[in-house]
């Protein structure tokens, strides 16, 4: 009915155009991996006060010098670790809340477990 050679024609047309479509999703996600990717660069060197305050009095920002191969001004180096001290402030904040939650939890989930039993 159907010639080998359609039926070898609509095969390679099939995989030609789904191998196409594996393409197109590939480059979609490594797009949106470099997207992501530059926005956290982006957000992690945001500036903070510091380097905002010396921008505002013409001494550059963090990014700008970062841009130009420029070494760090002390601004920028002050901004950096205050920003990183803030962000250890969070981490510990965060963790000591966990422990706690977990703390209680256990305590919560051993006093269920515990069953009075008078001596004989």
């Amino acid at each position: 009915m159907f010639s080998s050679s359609l039926a070898l024609g609509a095969t390679l047309g099939a995989g030609g155009l789904l191998l196409f479509l594996n393409v197109i999703v590939l480059a979609a996600i490594l797009y949106q991996r470099a997207r992501r990717a530059q926005r956290r660069r982006k957000r992690n060197s945001a500036p903070s006060g510091g380097a905002e305050r010396a921008d505002a009095e013409g001494g550059g920002s963090c990014e700008r010098e970062r841009e130009r191969g420029e070494a760090a001004a002390g601004t920028c180096v002050a901004a950096i670790a205050g920003t990183r001290a803030k962000h250890k402030q969070v981490q510990e904040k965060r963790f000591k809340s966990f422990i706690a939650t977990e703390i209680n939890r256990t305590k919560n989930e051993l006093k269920r477990r515990v069953v009075h039993k008078p001596f004989p």
